[in-house]
């Protein structure tokens, strides 16, 4: 069937009865996507702030969605409707009995060797029940409503469209009212209220359907089977936004950091075209759809590899995800069965989206090196629009209409890819250049809407025709490539500059020259001796005995170390531990410090566990690509490194990022754990020979007292912190990415 059979939807009546099962629904809706956020910001400080938390905790919640819906098909199955009415509310009490208020409670933790298995272990025993009692609630309801009497009991499904306009509001709502204004206890406590609302709504819409179904002229009319191939359609176009919701959500959240507001924006969007497509919205908008999808896919890939602004960025890969997810829910809107089967199409839908998760969250780590299950759905969701390429091509008329295509789309394909880097245009002028190309890529696009398997193929060859990724031009090839729970990693031979850059997703973490392997390697890149940590460890490394760093990289900083220091490296992910004893690749461990302590697991709490005053300097410089570990600059996680620092210490952070002015928050937050703070921004001009490579980078240096601090800045042109009054203070309860934003 085609999106074009599409039927709209009668207006419903606004009654009494009407009121209150959208209420219910929405209320239901609302604190299902507001947990979502809630308890994967709770479980952040205890798996390394990694991105990949929310991607393993969206698995979960759409295992419960489709433990939920399950239930509902099988109540309907098998319970009249009082016996559905009276387990339904019995449950619910027993989930907030049990269960709530929703919280980790004291003492949890986290094993690293399995953090994906004990992130689900912990989301169900303290989530799942209650999760998927209201996840079933949409289902029950509507079914409750189809059966009554009432008016528009014969179209139930803009039913559906409520409930995602409660999942939307709690979605909006959370990054911008409920995080900055509440505690997780307190966001844990208003939850448990709403929940009994919720079930007061239940009871009374359960007590509206029993009036109702007796006078009902369908009730009791026997569902009609479905054939395995409409179930296959339901699940396949069901399971594709989902999957290039957990892709787009790695993609943006690894290059920036893992916090709600990035992680609700696609959630959010995906819910938008949900409620669009089941209420009925005009056939044109999903013929534009059609068009617009691929224009916009192509974009994101033509894009991926240049140096485009996030803000940019951000609108393309969000834009393409938004367009073809909602020709995917127009599709099932136009394949919806009649009411009588209603929970097995939600039950379909919900395994669908299992499916597209999982799928997307744990495959890619077994099977790609890199990040490239992205690129492959969305050519995947080009597959799916609607055409007719046999036809097409069978004729005079659609070859040459296709040979025409082929001309302008290849041209539109060069002219994406050798855009220059657009800062230099007005905001006005990089919008307009932006609506310009995604407008005449889609009417190329829309020329070529009856091939879809082309449309696909094109835009593979857009991402690999594109160059190695990486943000500091480099030249040579990928010589190794990994994937883990925390993130994605290459080894890119540069032969340039003789030697071996570590990345990890799109940012380099560290390079080693090959050319003196014999020698002691020297600090580089963000480490070399001429930049900040450089000049402190040159001028006062003496007074440090012990130091500590999380985040290991290849261990090139290692290579700054004196005789008689005592080094220990924290770091979370145990194949970066592996590769940078990989003599392969890199020596700084085994050549500058080979009785370094490697402690795997996230630094955070490592550092909590060690003697009080163990270190004289500790090194912050755990990043994931792009992304900061917020859980590692939180008030809570400065007392924490406070404790483990002896007199006299210093506590260096690096703070070098593309997207966030970190040292303003670093400066802030840390001053509320008592510290002073000081700012060095290094550039290291002009390549000079015979030189190690080096980056611009930038570091924040922190001590408890002024004398200290200021034996910090004789080593170097350090600065007092520029904004750190009106910078955001970052707690474990909060942590707002407003105000952290260049």
């Amino acid at each position: 069937m085609s999106i074009e059979r599409t039927s709209a939807a009668t207006a419903p009546a606004y009654g009494a009865t009407t009121a209150l099962y959208a209420a219910t629904l929405a209320g239901s809706a609302l604190l299902i996507f507001w947990v979502q956020p809630f308890f994967a910001r709770a479980l952040l400080p205890h798996a390394g702030g990694a991105a990949a938390v929310w991607l393993v905790a969206l698995v979960f919640f759409q295992a419960a969605l489709l433990a939920g819906y399950a239930y509902a098909h099988l109540l309907r199955l098998y319970l009249p409707l009082k016996g559905q009415a009276a387990l339904h509310l019995l449950l619910l009490a027993i989930g907030a009995a049990w269960f709530l208020p929703p919280g980790l409670g004291e003492g949890f933790a986290l094993d690293p060797a399995a953090p994906a298995t004990g992130l689900i272990a912990a989301l169900v025993v303290h989530l799942g029940l209650p999760f998927a009692l209201l996840s079933a609630t949409a289902p029950l309801l509507q079914h409750w409503f189809s059966g009554s009497d009432h008016p528009e009991a014969d179209n139930p499904y803009w039913l559906y469209a409520a409930s995602n306009a409660g999942s939307l509001a709690a979605l909006a709502a959370y990054p911008f009212l409920i995080e900055p204004a509440l505690t997780l206890g307190a966001q844990g406590r208003l939850w448990t209220a709403l929940y009994a609302a919720v079930f007061i709504g239940t009871g009374a819409a359960a007590l509206a359907a029993m009036r109702g179904a007796a006078a009902a002229p369908h009730a009791g009319v026997a569902a009609p089977r479905g054939t395995l191939r409409e179930r296959l359609g339901w699940l396949v176009y069901a399971a594709m936004p989902t999957a290039l919701l957990a892709a787009v959500t790695t993609h943006i959240t690894t290059d920036i950091a893992a916090f709600p507001l990035l992680w609700v924006l696609p959630l959010a969007l995906y819910l938008a075209t949900y409620i669009a497509a089941f209420a009925g919205w005009p056939v044109p908008l999903a013929r534009l759809g059609l068009a617009a999808g691929p224009a916009l896919a192509l974009l994101v890939v033509s894009m991926w590899f240049s140096k485009t602004g996030f803000g940019w960025l951000l609108a393309a890969n969000l834009a393409a995800f938004t367009t073809l997810a909602f020709v995917c829910h127009a599709t099932l809107y136009a394949r919806r069965p009649a009411p009588a089967r209603l929970t097995e199409f939600y039950l379909m839908l919900a395994l669908g989206g299992v499916c597209g998760t999982s799928a997307a969250v744990f495959l890619p780590p077994l099977i790609f090196s890199g990040p490239l299950e992205y690129p492959l759905l969305l050519a995947a969701a080009c597959l799916l629009l609607p055409g007719r390429t046999t036809a097409a091509l069978t004729s005079r008329a659609g070859a040459a209409k296709l040979a025409r295509a082929l001309g302008l789309l290849l041209a539109g394909i060069f002219i994406v890819a050798a855009l220059p880097d657009p800062f230099g245009l007005s905001p006005a002028g990089l919008a307009l250049l932006f609506a310009a190309i995604v407008a005449i890529v889609a009417v190329v696009f829309a020329s070529m809407s009856k091939f879809p398997a082309l449309l696909a193929l094109l835009l593979l060859g857009a991402w690999f025709a594109g160059p190695d990724s990486g943000d500091s031009g480099k030249t040579g090839s990928k010589v190794w490539g990994g994937r883990s729970f925390f993130g994605s990693y290459a080894v890119m031979a540069d032969h340039t500059n003789r030697g071996f850059h570590f990345m990890s997703g799109t940012t380099a973490h560290g390079f080693e020259r090959q050319d003196v392997t014999r020698e002691r390697p020297k600090p580089a890149t963000y480490y070399h001796a001429r930049g900040p940590l450089g000049q402190m460890m040159s001028n006062i490394g003496a007074r440090f005995g012990s130091i500590g760093v999380l985040g290991l990289g290849i261990g090139n900083m290692a290579c700054h170390a004196r005789p008689g220091q005592d080094w220990t490296f924290y770091e979370i992910d145990p194949l970066v531990a592996k590769l940078a004893r990989d003599r392969r690749f890199f020596h700084s461990l085994e050549t500058c410090t080979p009785d370094a302590r490697i402690v795997t697991g996230d630094g955070r709490l490592k550092v909590a566990a060690e003697p009080a005053a163990r270190f004289d300097l500790l090194v912050m410089d755990a990043f994931s690509s792009n992304a900061v570990p917020v859980h590692l600059l939180t008030r809570e996680a400065f007392d924490i490194y406070g404790r483990a620092l002896a007199e006299g210490g210093v506590i260096l952070v690096n703070v070098s990022n593309r997207h966030l002015d970190l040292a303003p928050v670093v400066a802030r937050t840390a001053t509320e754990a008592g510290f002073l703070a000081l700012e060095q921004d290094f550039d290291p001009g002009p390549a000079r020979d015979g030189e190690v490579l080096a980056y611009s980078s930038r570091w924040v240096a922190l001590a408890r007292d002024a004398g200290t601090l200021a034996d910090v800045a004789a080593t170097g042109p350090w600065i007092e912190v520029r904004g750190r009054n009106r910078a955001p203070l970052w707690t474990d309860d909060h942590a707002s990415l407003f105000g952290a934003l260049y």
